[in-house]
């Protein structure tokens, strides 16, 4: 406990007499009384008093508190990346070659390890030759379609003239029998009824051989157009 000094300074004023001065003089000590009640009454309040300099600085609160951020707690799933280094392998090897060759390679529209869908063109060959056949063969096909049109009507004039020789062949005969005819003219209504009916057997066939030719014509220009789409070389898988 810090000692506590107290001074008590007395200032009597002269007087003529022994009263007045020891009137003062208790005065004076009733003064000083007072201020060392006040003084002890201090000290049991305080423990100790120290001077403003040389009370030490607290260290900042928020540096001896950790931070903590409060939140709800959910189950999730975690994902954790490692960065590797190495070589994709295609689980499934899908061989792709052109379906024609001897034609150059003009375009190649996709890389390794771009991906791609199932049909996607892959590269482009050279397509002049085979589109030069395409159109010789669709030529082809619509001669074979016009001689399909043109047996199809020399069927039609054989069967018209078949019609009238039996027609001629027929009145011929029954002239002849009235006598009103020769035998000369009944011979040739019969030849040319003969000759009609071979004109519309042959006609019957030359359609049969038209609609044959047409056929043909039409596989060539298949195969011709499928050489041509073979052109574009697709993948028949994505990946």
């Amino acid at each position: 406990m810090q000692k506590i000094t107290a001074v008590a300074v007395v200032r009597a004023k002269p007087s003529s007499g022994a009263c007045a001065a020891f009137s003062g003089l208790r005065r004076a000590s009733l003064r000083l009384t007072l201020l060392l009640g006040a003084a002890v009454s201090a000290v049991g309040t305080v423990p100790f008093a120290v001077r403003a300099d040389e009370v030490p600085e607290a260290a900042p609160l928020a540096a001896e508190l950790p931070l903590v951020t409060l939140g709800t707690a959910e189950t999730a799933q975690v994902q954790a990346r490692v960065a590797v280094s190495g070589s994709l392998v295609a689980r499934h090897d899908v061989m792709i070659y052109p379906s024609v060759s001897g034609y150059a390679v003009t375009e190649i529209l996709a890389d390794v390890g771009d991906r791609v869908e199932a049909g996607q063109v892959l590269a482009r060959l050279q397509d002049q030759t085979l589109a030069a056949q395409l159109a010789q063969a669709e030529a082809d096909y619509q001669r074979a379609d016009a001689g399909v049109k043109q047996a199809q009507s020399q069927i039609l004039s054989t069967e018209a003239a078949l019609t009238e020789a039996a027609s001629v062949l027929e009145r011929a005969r029954r002239l002849r029998q009235s006598g009103s005819g020769s035998q000369a003219t009944l011979d040739q209504a019969v030849a040319s009824e003969a000759a009609a009916r071979a004109a519309a057997a042959s006609a019957g066939s030359g359609l049969s051989v038209a609609r044959a030719a047409l056929a043909l014509a039409e596989a060539s220009r298949d195969i011709a157009r499928l050489n041509l789409d073979y052109t574009r070389i697709t993948t028949p898988v994505a990946g």
